[in-house]
C-alpha cells in the first residue's frame, strides 16, 4: 500500500459488479421467452458494450473515468427500454434491474476515480 495516494479497489470493485451484470445481459436471451425477441437484441448488445467497458475500467481502475460514464448510459438504455419493449413480467424485472444496478455501479465507479485524482487535503 502507498502512503498519501488511496486505493483505487472500490472503482475496480464497482467496475467489476457492473462485469457480472453485463455477463447476466447477454446470457440471459438464450432462454426462450415468447415474444421477447427485441429486448433479447437490445440487452445483448447493451450487455456486450457494458462488458467491454467495465473490463477495461477493471484493469484500469485509474484511468479513464468516462468509459464508466459510457456503461452507466448503457444501463440507463436497458432500464428505459422496458417501457418501448414491454415482454413477460419477468423479462422486464429483470432489465429494469439490471439496467438500475449498472447505472448505479458505474456512476459509483466513476466517481470514485475522479474522486481519487483530486489532492490528498481535499477528499
Amino acid at each position: 500500500m502507498t502512503y498519501g495516494r488511496p486505493s483505487a479497489t472500490p472503482a475496480a470493485s464497482a467496475s467489476a459488479l457492473a462485469f457480472l451484470f453485463g455477463l447476466w445481459l447477454i446470457t440471459a436471451p438464450l432462454i426462450p421467452v415468447p415474444g421477447a425477441v427485441a429486448t433479447a437484441v437490445s440487452d445483448s448488445v447493451a450487455g456486450s458494450v457494458i462488458v467491454l467497458l467495465s473490463l477495461v475500467r477493471f484493469a484500469f481502475p485509474r484511468s479513464w473515468p468516462w468509459l464508466s460514464l459510457l456503461a452507466a448510459i448503457a444501463g440507463l438504455w436497458i432500464l428505459l427500454s422496458r417501457a418501448w419493449w414491454a415482454a413477460e413480467p419477468v423479462v422486464t424485472v429483470t432489465g429494469v434491474l439490471c439496467g438500475l444496478a449498472v447505472l448505479l455501479l458505474s456512476a459509483a465507479s466513476a466517481t470514485l476515480t475522479l474522486r481519487l485524482d483530486r489532492p490528498v487535503g481535499r477528499r
